[in-house]
Order: C-alpha cells, then sequence, then structure tokens
C-alpha cells in the first residue's frame, strides 16, 4: 500500500489548486483589468478628438473673427472720414437757412455720400440733420433727426460723444429697395463746431445683414453646424434662418454665461439628448460674439478613421499586457513546478522511485526557456510597433491641424498692401501684389486637386504676368487656346511647373536675345495635347533622359517639379501610357508636349 499512497501524494503536490489558482489570475489580473484599461483608454480617445476637434475649430474661428473685424473696420474708417470732413461739418453747422445755399450744401454732401456707397462693404450711408435744413425731407441719403430722436440707438449715440457704436439687427425700409431688409448700422454723433454740446447731424452706415453671414456661411461646410452673431445680452445679431435675428440665443444659461465672460473658448453642452460643442470668439471692438454650433454625431463621423486608429493601437497595448501578464503567471507557474518537482525529488530520493526518472526530461525546461526567449523578443517588437503607431498618430493630427489655415488671412493682408501702395501710386506694386493675390487664389482652388483647364491656363497667365513685371524686356510669351477645352478637368499645378523651368533653365542662361514662351492647347479626339516650347538654352541628354523616365538624381531640385508633373500625369491619365513628349536642342530650346485624357 505504500506505492499506492506514495504517488497520490505526488498527484496532490504535483496537481494541487493549479487550475483553480489560473482561473483566479486570469479573472482579476487580466480579464477584470483588459475590461477597465479598454473602457478607459475608449473614453480618453473619445475626448482627445473632440478636445483636438474644438480647438482646431476655435482658430479656424479666429481668422474668421479676423476677417469680419477688418471688414467692420473699413465701415468705421469711412464713418471717420464724413465724421471729420470739415464740408460736411460746416455744413450742418452753418445757421444760415438762406435756399440757394442749402441747395449747394445738399448736392456737396449728397456727392460725398454716393462715394461713400461706393465701397463694396457699405450699403447705405444716411445722414439725419436738424428740421431746420430743408433737405432734410430727400429720404433718401439724407433724413430728418426727428425721425429717430425717440429711438434707442440715438441716445446710445449721443452718449458717447461722437464715437462709434454699432447697432444689432434690425429691419429698414429704403426708397430704392422693393422691401424692407436687415441691415447693421455703424452709428456716430456730429457736433457742431460752435458749439460741442449741440448736435447737429447722425451718420448712419448700413451694412446688410446677409452681407455678414455670407462671410459666416463661408465656415460651414455641414447642414447640422451652426454659426451665428450674438450681442452681450444673448440676442442674435447675424443668422442664416432670418426669423431668428432679433431672438435670444438657445444655450443654457450657464453655458452663455461663460460665453460672455470670456473672449474665445469652447465649451461641451448636453441637452434634450443632443450634445455638441460650442466654440465661440469675441470680435475685437465691438460686444458681438460669433457662435459656432457642431453636433458630436459630425465629430464622430468626421474622426472614424482616427478612433480606427487608436482601437488598432488599443489592442496592440492590450495584447502587449496580456503577454506580460501571460509571462508573469507562467513564471509564477513555473516556480510552483520547480518547487514542487524539487519535492518530487525529494520524494523520489526518500521513497526510491527511481522508475519516474524517465518521465523527467532534461530538455523540456530548455524548450520552456526558449519559448520565453522568443515571446520577451516578440513582446519588444510590439512594443516597437505601438512606438512607431504613436509617432506617426501624431505626425499625421499635426498635419491635419496645419491644413487648417484660411486663406481669407492672407488674401485681406494682400489688399491692404495694395490699397497702401495705391496711395503712394505705387502702380507697379499694385499690380504685383493683385497678380500675386490671384495667383495665390487660383493654386489653392479651394483645397481641390482636380480645376477646370480654364482655371489652370488663368494660373499659368497669372505667374506669367508676374514674371514678365519681374523680369522686364527679359521674355514675353503666347497663347494659343482651343475654346471648347477650357470646362475639361485637369490635375492642378501642371502647367506652372513646366513654365517655370522653361523660364529658370531655359530663357534665363540663355542672355543673348529675349525670350520666347509658346503655349497652345487643343483636342484631338478623346484627348487634349498642350504644347509648351521656348528659345532657351535647351537641356544635354544625359539630363533629357533622366526627366523622360522620372528619375531625378537625389539632391538635385533644378527638374524635380518637372519630374513630380510628369509622375501626377500618369496617375490623371491611368492609361499605362507615356504621355509627356520632351524634345531639346541646346542652344535652340526645348519642347514638352502633355497628353490628358478628357474628363469632365
Amino acid at each position: 500500500m505504500k506505492p499506492k499512497t506514495n504517488r497520490n501524494i505526488l498527484n496532490q503536490i504535483l496537481m494541487g489548486n493549479t487550475r483553480r489558482k489560473i482561473y483566479f489570475i486570469y479573472t482579476f489580473f487580466i480579464f477584470i483589468p483588459s475590461l477597465f484599461i479598454g473602457y478607459s483608454y475608449y473614453q480618453k480617445s473619445v475626448a482627445l478628438i473632440e478636445d483636438e476637434f474644438a480647438h482646431t475649430t476655435l482658430n479656424a474661428i479666429n481668422q474668421l473673427q479676423e476677417n469680419i473685424s477688418y471688414r467692420l473696420k473699413k465701415v468705421e474708417d469711412a464713418s471717420g472720414i464724413i465724421f471729420m470732413n470739415n464740408t460736411i461739418q460746416s455744413f450742418l453747422s452753418n445757421k444760415n437757412n438762406d435756399i440757394i445755399n442749402q441747395i449747394e450744401e445738399a448736392k456737396e454732401i449728397e456727392k460725398i455720400l454716393y462715394a461713400m456707397e461706393e465701397s463694396e462693404d457699405i450699403f447705405k450711408v444716411r445722414l439725419f440733420v436738424n428740421n431746420n435744413k430743408l433737405y432734410s425731407a430727400e429720404q433718401v441719403n439724407i433724413f430728418n433727426i426727428d425721425d429717430i430722436k425717440n429711438e434707442e440707438i440715438y441716445e446710445k449715440a449721443v452718449s458717447k460723444n461722437g464715437r462709434i457704436i454699432w447697432s444689432d439687427s434690425y429691419m429698414q425700409d429704403y426708397i430704392d429697395e422693393n422691401e424692407p431688409l436687415y441691415v447693421i448700422s455703424c452709428v456716430r454723433a456730429l457736433k457742431s463746431l460752435q458749439n460741442v454740446n449741440e448736435i447737429v447731424g447722425t451718420i448712419f452706415i448700413d451694412v446688410k445683414e446677409s452681407f455678414i453671414n455670407n462671410i459666416l456661411m463661408e465656415f460651414v461646410t455641414k447642414d447640422s453646424e451652426r454659426i451665428y452673431i450674438i450681442d452681450s445680452k444673448g440676442i442674435i445679431v447675424s443668422h442664416f434662418e432670418k426669423n431668428k435675428i432679433g431672438q435670444t440665443v438657445e444655450i443654457q444659461s450657464e453655458n452663455t454665461e461663460e460665453i460672455f465672460n470670456n473672449n474665445s473658448g469652447y465649451i461641451k453642452s448636453s441637452s434634450l439628448n443632443k450634445s455638441k460643442i460650442i466654440a465661440y470668439q469675441k470680435i475685437d471692438n465691438t460686444d458681438w460674439i460669433i457662435v459656432h454650433e457642431t453636433s458630436m454625431n459630425i465629430i464622430s463621423e468626421s474622426t472614424r478613421a482616427a478612433q480606427s486608429i487608436y482601437t488598432f493601437v488599443y489592442f496592440l497595448v492590450f495584447i502587449t499586457i496580456m503577454m506580460l501578464v501571460i509571462f508573469a503567471m507562467f513564471a509564477f507557474i513555473i516556480g510552483n513546478v520547480k518547487r514542487r518537482i524539487a519535492e518530487l525529488t525529494h520524494l523520489i530520493e526518500s521513497e526510491g522511485f527511481n522508475d519516474l526518472d524517465n518521465k523527467i526530461k532534461s530538455g523540456d525546461f530548455g524548450k520552456l526557456s526558449s519559448n520565453i526567449k522568443n515571446m520577451i523578443i516578440s513582446v519588444r517588437n510590439l512594443t516597437e510597433e505601438t512606438y512607431d503607431s504613436h509617432v506617426k498618430e501624431r505626425e499625421a493630427q499635426l498635419k491635419a491641424l496645419q491644413a487648417q489655415i484660411n486663406p481669407h488671412f492672407l488674401y485681406n493682408t494682400l489688399d491692404t498692401i495694395n490699397w497702401m501702395a495705391i496711395r503712394i501710386k505705387a502702380d507697379d506694386i499694385s499690380f504685383m501684389l493683385k497678380s500675386l493675390a490671384k495667383y495665390f487664389r487660383l493654386s489653392l482652388s479651394k483645397g481641390k486637386d482636380i480645376v477646370s483647364i480654364e482655371d489652370e491656363l488663368e494660373l499659368a497667365k497669372v505667374y506669367l504676368d508676374i514674371q514678365t513685371n519681374r523680369f522686364q524686356k527679359t521674355f514675353d510669351y503666347v497663347m494659343d487656346i482651343d475654346k471648347s477645352i477650357l470646362s475639361f478637368n485637369m490635375p492642378k499645378l501642371i502647367l506652372q511647373p513646366i513654365i517655370e523651368n522653361a523660364l529658370l533653365h531655359g530663357i534665363k542662361k540663355n542672355k543673348n536675345d529675349i525670350g520666347i514662351i509658346s503655349i497652345s492647347a487643343k483636342r484631338d479626339k478623346s484627348s487634349v495635347i498642350f504644347l509648351i516650347s521656348d528659345n532657351g538654352a535647351g537641356i544635354e541628354e544625359s539630363k533629357l533622359e533622366e526627366l523622360r523616365n522620372s528619375k531625378i538624381a537625389e539632391g538635385d531640385n533644378s527638374h524635380y517639379g518637372l519630374s513630380n508633373v510628369i509622375e501626377r500625369i500618369r496617375l490623371f491619365n491611368d492609361t499605362g501610357n507615356n504621355d509627356v513628349e520632351i524634345t531639346s536642342v541646346v542652344g535652340e530650346g526645348t519642347r514638352i508636349t502633355i497628353r490628358l485624357v478628357i474628363k469632365e
């Protein structure tokens, strides 16, 4: 009975409660923590995506605010011109009621007001004067000041002592308009030259509410986005739904208080089972606030790809943690096995079960060590992959944020410099600025990679005009274009790099004669053929062969743009053919023929 008893002891030592311990370890150290980590990771990833979206939106709204503020500043400057105009001030302060003098005054005042209305930012200029002026009944640009003395906006203007105030949106009738319009007014009170305490008139410069709203709507890309302007009391000043103008904004009171107490920021709001992000930005020198509302559902749709990346990273992290825990679990089990093997050995030595030696093979632990080594290598590889994924993910997010640059700031800056050049009569600088602004607008193409042939040719022409102005008496260009092809589509920025190469590496290097760049385009069955030629220095045969094969040596940037153009044409046509033909004779010039498949 002794051998049987000892075998029972061995079974108890080897088996014991190992199975129950494995279940316990797996449940409390792997499964439950994994669920908790997964849920926490999901919540943090969603919060991170929402915050990044809100910051991106806030940066874009700030650009929008600068654009609107710039437009309002132009209107305010116009009011300053009238406010400081000695002629108007003298007429309105003059107590002479002579009819002939007043007729002349009216003509001069109307001439000034009509000139102000030439600006695209200004819809109507209205001047309210005292009723002792006969022309106060003119009712087109000049009105009786008694008509507005009981209105709140007049009292505010008087209290500001000539400083500018902006009204909220209101309906206004005009004699020369078929129906009333929503307008926003820049208002200033005019004081007498003889008596600073006497109000001799009030100037209203009206801006269409739709003009401001059109600027706002350029920002909106999806139907469930909402953008509007409110004043410091929460009254809607501008909204694409006109019936909401003048109403109090429908935002929870605690959120409204935060919006009014800060210049900019964003909040997350939930009401009636609708969650949304509200970004806001105060407009400089006004009490108006731009408010942008975005549904969380839109954020989920637009960030689905990012969430997929987060999910993938989560599973990598989960597998890594699981591997580490399993390794720890096996180490624990192996420790128990080793201890039990020691006990088994002791039992064998003490009890004499030498026949069990064949059941313990010396190579088993070697294989186990090898497996553990392989497991460590796998864990290291997974960790490195996880790190690389995080790095690539952050790079992609940074590039996406950098792409949110609003071109309005660039256009407005160039426009400002252009007006400065016009004021000093620098026509050549003005021409270059206008051309450069047009070039930027065409090259951006609202973010589109495919544009019409007409737009591409216009971009090339603007570029050539800039360069001919820059390099005067150096070269000229001619264009021969079949007008029937203008509506067809093509990749953006195909012609300009070729023209730039012709100018910089062809004509500029041939200083003997005046260069000529020729551009022609015509239809050939199902294709459009472009021909760009120059009488420049030409291209050596070795370099020409590299261009034909789109193989530019590393570090050689002189023809990188042309190589890039050839590759994009191949991708656009997707025919497998060589659709770019380059011929050149050194000293005579270069000729490039492009064949594009017609795509409407």
